[in-house]
């Protein structure tokens, strides 16, 4: 009788070896014998995708790492005639990922995707794990890994008791006949009378759906270059910006959806047979200041210039402009005239990266700032404050303050209410990263003096929101 083992691992961050939980259910005779689940300590404390799963480094920080649990797992694998898991790829890749990162040798196991089972035996589609589990009136607790395992494990066993086999591949007329069973109304029907109409629907609906991708795709390739106040959606271009009297004043690269103001002037290279490559050409900082000179941008246009590149800035939301001009006050009180605090203005970093964070504590006072902006080498804090920006501070202007030699960085997440203190900056980022939680102080190690607790950042915040609801 053989014995196959279902798989399903649930990671922390986006990088495959942050492995924080498996379930593992082991199918036999039939049905399912035995599950478990695992929690797994991933090598980082950074956690992106707790609102998916439900974890949290306060829930694996005690767990193993997968080094530790790598004996157990390794026993299931052993006498199991395959590996099966919803999108077997990511699973197989977190699994290889993991063993690479800790030295490990992973099984040389054949895999099963029930994804690919689903769409050959019984045509479905969508074919996303609840999806499937609601046609075969499977149960399921949605990632949750020990449960997304077991009904892993049980479409497995339907596909077996439909003649399913691993490694065979079934004909057309066999995948069609096996669309009907699935598709098929109760007895009766004038449908369950004619399968070949069921067929023949369900080719059609697939032809028209395939019609309509590709007609999407070529209304996009071929849409003009927008201009006066027309968005370019998704295309790469150089844009020529003119004065009003028509006069240059510069050129950029714009991609994504980026709206063009009257009087700009746009060249399209996102054509692949121009069979000429046209170089960009980054915006300098002078470049920049001359732009808001020449009434290009208005005055309430939130931009930064980012590698040359001219970057819309997200909208400030309440809670985010609370908690600056609360952590403003507080850098105010405690550093007097020690420093000078500035608040959601330029910060020079190079000859072409301007951004605008949210505070800026640096050296010398306020006179020192009356020509010009500060400047990387002035800078002893800086810190961002992001909510629906949190992934793109953290990836992007993390990196820069850090090779722009900013001895410490403060990135303060509004919704996880967590403060992610970076210090120790170099070419490839900070190489110091804690994440300070409710309750815990702050003691800056480039601002002496300096103490701030997170409770006076975003503890409060939490306060007001039960006082609002109590009061609802």
């Amino acid at each position: 009788m053989r014995t196959f083992v279902a798989i399903d691992f649930e990671t922390a961050t986006a990088r495959r070896d942050s492995a924080c939980a498996v379930g593992v259910a082991a199918g036999c005779g039939g049905r399912v014998v035995l599950s478990r689940t695992y929690l797994i300590r991933p090598p980082s404390e950074r956690f992106t995708f707790t609102g998916l799963h439900g974890l949290g480094w306060e829930d694996v920080r005690d767990a193993p790492t997968f080094a530790e649990l790598w004996p157990t797992l390794r026993t299931w694998f052993a006498g199991a005639a395959f590996v099966a898991a919803h999108n077997a790829p990511f699973d197989r890749s977190v699994l290889h990922a993991c063993c690479a990162r800790y030295r490990l040798r992973p099984p040389p196991m054949q895999f099963a995707c029930t994804v690919q089972i689903a769409r050959a035996q019984w045509g479905i589609r969508p074919t996303k794990l609840p999806d499937v589990c609601r046609r075969l009136d499977i149960p399921l607790r949605h990632h949750d890994p020990g449960a997304d395992a077991v009904a892993c494990a049980s479409i497995v066993l339907a596909a077996e008791a439909a003649g399913w086999r691993p490694g065979k591949r079934r004909t057309r007329r066999a995948q069609s006949r096996a669309i009907v069973r699935v598709a098929r109304p109760a007895t009766g029907s004038r449908w369950a009378k004619r399968p070949h109409r069921m067929r023949f629907r369900y080719w059609l609906i697939t032809w028209w759906r395939r019609l309509q991708s590709s007609i999407a795709a070529s209304l996009r390739q071929r849409r003009q270059p927008a201009r006066d106040g027309v968005t370019l959606a998704g295309r790469r271009s150089t844009v020529v910006l003119r004065d009003e009297r028509g006069g240059e004043v510069g050129m950029g690269s714009t991609h994504g959806d980026v709206p063009l103001r009257a009087g700009a002037a746009e060249t399209d290279t996102a054509d692949p047979g121009a069979g000429v490559a046209i170089p960009r050409h980054r915006f300098t900082v002078d470049d920049f200041a001359r732009l808001g000179e020449a009434g290009i941008f208005a005055e309430d246009d939130r931009v930064e210039l980012i590698d040359g590149e001219i970057r819309d800035m997200t909208p400030i939301g309440p809670p985010h402009a609370w908690i600056v001009n609360r952590l403003f006050r507080r850098l105010v009180l405690q550093l007097a005239d020690r420093a000078w605090v500035s608040v959601q203005n330029p910060l020079r970093l190079d000859g072409h990266t301007e951004p605008q964070p949210d505070l800026v504590v640096a050296r010398g006072g306020e006179n020192d700032y009356a020509e010009r902006h500060p400047e990387a080498g002035d800078v002893l804090l800086v810190v961002e404050v992001a909510d629906s920006s949190l992934r793109y501070d953290r990836a992007e202007k993390m990196p820069r303050y850090a090779r722009a030699g900013i001895p410490e960085a403060w990135l303060v997440d509004v919704t996880g209410r967590t403060v992610t203190v970076c210090t120790v900056p170099g070419a490839g980022g900070y190489a110091g990263e804690q994440v300070f939680r409710q309750g815990a102080e702050i003691e800056s190690t480039a601002v002496a003096g300096l103490r701030v607790a997170v409770d006076e950042i975003v503890g409060r915040a939490d306060a007001r929101r039960r006082q609002g609801g109590a009061d609802a």
